[in-house]
């Protein structure tokens, strides 16, 4: 009885908004179909159309999937590729784009998503400031100290325009990626 080998994949998988998904699987696979294929540079396209008969046997319907599975988004296209074309920093994964037209797609990042996941990050951290100004505005009231309740009515206000800071249309990514919310408040 010959052994059997398992061999790593990496499916990307190009959702109909252009998004990017990265689905890892492992197969067994006899040594001399693995060589065979590899041999035949077929082993990619094997991968790939195994997993489309796999998705048709199982009649995966992305309108229907079965208990326990989520495919939120119509698929456009998915191809087995090496691993080595995953970008290593993966803090805006979803960002990632791939032009599927070169025979070795590239996984770049798409800026403009890129700034929007960080303006929604910034949102999200102003939040709990913004809770805390609000119940010191309340106290303020019942001191009846207008002065601080004008100079929280402006800390609100430019907590609530930080995102929209245009700074963020100039960034490059890795600016993007380590923007600090005081950064942003010290320029307003």
């Amino acid at each position: 009885m010959k052994s059997v080998k398992l061999i790593k994949f990496v499916l990307l998988t190009e959702c109909a908004d252009n998004t990017v998904a990265i689905s890892e699987y492992i197969v067994q696979m006899l040594p001399d179909v693995e060589a065979y294929l590899n041999a035949t540079n077929q082993m990619d396209n094997f991968l790939t159309e195994s997993f489309k008969r796999f998705i048709d046997r199982t009649q995966l319907d992305p309108e229907k999937p079965p208990p326990g599975w989520t495919m939120k988004k119509p698929v456009k296209m998915v191809r087995a590729i090496d691993p080595s074309i995953l970008p290593k920093d993966t803090y805006f994964r979803p960002a990632w784009r791939c032009d599927y037209s070169k025979p070795d797609p590239a996984i770049k990042i798409d800026v403009d998503v890129a700034r929007e996941l960080q303006r929604n990050f910034i949102q999200s951290q102003t939040l709990p400031i913004i809770d805390q100004l609000d119940k010191d505005f309340m106290q303020a009231l019942q001191d009846k100290n207008e002065n601080k309740q004008k100079e929280i009515v402006i800390k609100k206000a430019k907590l609530k325009l930080l995102s929209q800071h245009p700074a963020f249309n100039t960034m490059d990514l890795e600016e993007l990626k380590n923007i600090k919310i005081e950064s942003l408040l010290a320029d307003l």
